[in-house]
């Protein structure tokens, strides 16, 4: 795995997991660091006693700067999609993330000029096919102009539902900012609309599969 994929899973697995692994880990922490300031006074330590010490605290750092990190990447994402207009490439009719109210919707937001986006649109297509009757509907949304995109999917048919930024020229920053610098970069979004997962960079068939699957 290269180093930036490494990156990608790890801020991913913050932002997914964070309120699952993050806690514990910060109370884990907390406990040890407190049961060896109790034995402090104690003579003499054992060897263990200042690399545990250490330990402790780096747990406990890190839990609340990650945690702090999950937050807030967490909140500007939510205020950042719940802003999103778009248009239907289709038929450019306006589309809202409040029309898919009781569908499962997996927004990736792409770019013809982006090469691992691509390479995922034929999974995504695939992913847009198989699981359409389950409830789940894959949107793509691109800030590039129409006739780019048109030219696009004429050499490269696509199932997925295909949308356009109402304003192309906000949403150029507002994308990268919410692709933390780049894309792809998907969105797992319930049946209630709420974010429940984030995937940074290139991903497969199954990787979607298996993100969408547990909210269907």
């Amino acid at each position: 795995m290269s180093l930036v994929r490494f990156v990608e899973t790890l801020l991913a697995a913050i932002v997914d997991h964070g309120d699952l692994f993050l806690p514990p880990l910060f109370a884990i922490g907390l406990f040890g660091l407190i049961v060896l300031l109790r034995r402090w006074t104690l003579r003499p330590r054992s060897r263990t006693y200042w690399p545990t010490f250490a330990l402790c605290v780096w747990a406990i750092v890190v839990a609340a700067l990650a945690f702090c990190f999950e937050r807030s990447v967490r909140g500007a994402i939510e205020r950042r999609v719940a802003r999103i207009s778009l248009v239907s490439f289709a038929d450019g009719s306006p589309r809202r993330l409040a029309d898919y109210d009781g569908k499962v919707v997996l927004l990736n937001f792409w770019a013809t000029w982006c090469p691992p986006c691509r390479a995922e649109m034929p999974d995504l297509n695939r992913l847009a096919v198989e699981y359409r009757d389950r409830g789940l509907v894959v949107l793509c949304a691109s800030d590039e102009p129409r006739e780019r995109v048109a030219s696009f999917t004429e050499a490269h048919p696509m199932s997925v539902e295909s949308a356009l930024f109402t304003d192309a020229a906000a949403a150029a920053s507002g994308t990268d900012r919410m692709a933390l610098g780049g894309r792809p970069t998907t969105l797992v979004l319930d049946r209630q609309g709420r974010i429940r997962r984030l995937l940074i960079g290139r991903r497969t068939y199954e990787e979607f599969a298996k993100a969408v699957a547990v909210y269907l």
